[in-house]
């Protein structure tokens, strides 16, 4: 699968800085029940989710191969782009600790 295009829009400095801080202060858990910002903790069930071709093949920015240390790297690269307030991981996980999908917003 080719990656989608990109669209490319100016933003004013005052404007960036209101967007980006809206970014890092976003409340994950207001987008559905069980969903979180993910983190670390969550590569293992991330990855049993992602181990179906179902899920993973259409996908076309994932890590790959699909290993833990992959999936690890791509939440800690989310949680730093957060930081900048540039995007989000959110991953849907179950009271069991079943990851049942993610979601991934990136705004620059």
């Amino acid at each position: 699968m080719s990656a989608p295009p990109k669209t490319l829009l100016n933003a004013a400095a005052e404007e960036e800085a209101t967007i980006r801080t809206a970014v890092r202060g976003a409340s994950i858990e207001s987008l559905g029940a069980f969903r979180v910002l993910a983190e670390e903790r969550h590569a293992p069930a991330m990855l049993d989710l992602l181990q179906d071709p179902a899920v993973s093949e259409p996908i076309y920015d994932l890590p790959r191969p699909l290993m833990l240390e992959n999936v690890k790297a791509r939440i800690t690269a989310s949680l730093a782009k957060r930081r900048s307030g540039e995007a989000l991981l959110a991953v849907t996980v179950t009271p069991d600790g079943l990851a049942m999908g993610y979601s991934k917003i990136t705004v620059w």
